[in-house]
């Protein structure tokens, strides 16, 4: 027997909707929220040592991001670094930590504009 497997996702008001279609059952989980004082989204393919691009769950590109630090984490089973990213998603700059390529960038708007 051979299975279907389908992505799509669909996004209302900033939040996105990851959905999975595994042999004509659905299955869904959130996707990434942009919200004026919130972003959770996924940090995408790393284009230069320190410059990322902000992505949705389906892969979209939605923002760029500058990795401002890294760190180890020598006891984590996800990642064996950290990175505190400052990203910017339509035009609003967001502060917060990530694991690394395809991981969730969870960050909060910053204070000054």
């Amino acid at each position: 027997m051979i299975s279907r497997l389908m992505f799509r996702s669909e996004t209302r008001d900033g939040v996105e909707v990851g959905i999975v279609t595994h042999d004509g059952k659905e299955y869904s989980a959130l996707g990434s929220v942009v919200t004026p004082d919130r972003l959770v989204a996924y940090m995408g393919k790393k284009f230069a040592p320190t410059l990322c691009f902000i992505t949705t769950w389906e892969g979209t590109v939605i923002g760029a991001g500058r990795i401002r630090s890294t760190w180890t984490t020598p006891r984590s089973y996800i990642s064996s670094e950290m990175y505190q990213v400052e990203a910017v998603v339509n035009g609003v700059h967001y502060t917060g930590r990530c694991a690394g390529d395809g991981m969730i960038f969870k960050g909060k708007r910053v204070a000054r504009q």
